[in-house]
């Protein structure tokens, strides 16, 4: 009885289903390669949103808030792909909803996605005597970018 009840609850409060939205991408921690000296492009895809759903996203940074973008999402069998123009500079929190009639009907978050410029470090075959290969990704500050140390 009282799942019946939360089943028709869930129908009722949220049209495209209880999970809301699934996203693919990007994932938590994924740094994205900025594409001008100030701006990078977020490739969004997921599932769980009827086709008739609007996609809206922005990017929460430490000192702004962005304001929200609607997206040009395609929608192909019950998944969608979109993209999102975010500023370069660190780490942001991605918010994703969808709407209906101008109404959150779903939403989603991924805490930490990177804009910046990717960099892959490898040790050279003097530094490998001592240490495993390592692969280390950094997320430059607009301002400054400061490699890790090397690890003996």
């Amino acid at each position: 009885m009282k799942l019946h009840l939360f089943a028709s609850l869930c129908l009722l409060l949220f049209p495209v289903g209880c999970s809301g939205i699934q996203l693919t991408s990007p994932l938590e921690h994924q740094v994205i390669q900025r594409s001008g000296k100030s701006r990078g492009t977020i490739v969004i895809t997921g599932r769980g949103v009827a086709m008739n759903a609007g996609i809206e996203a922005r990017v929460v940074g430490e000192d702004q808030s962005g304001a929200w973008q609607k997206l040009a999402a395609v929608f192909e069998g019950d998944g969608f792909r979109a993209t999102l123009d975010a500023p370069a500079g660190g780490w942001f929190r991605m918010e994703v909803r969808a709407l209906q009639e101008g109404k959150v009907i779903a939403e989603t978050a991924v805490e930490r996605v990177g804009i910046g410029n990717c960099v892959q470090v490898w040790p050279s075959s003097a530094d490998m005597k001592n240490t495993a290969l390592r692969m280390h990704t950094i997320v430059p500050s607009p301002s400054t970018a400061t490699l890790p140390s090397p690890r003996r």
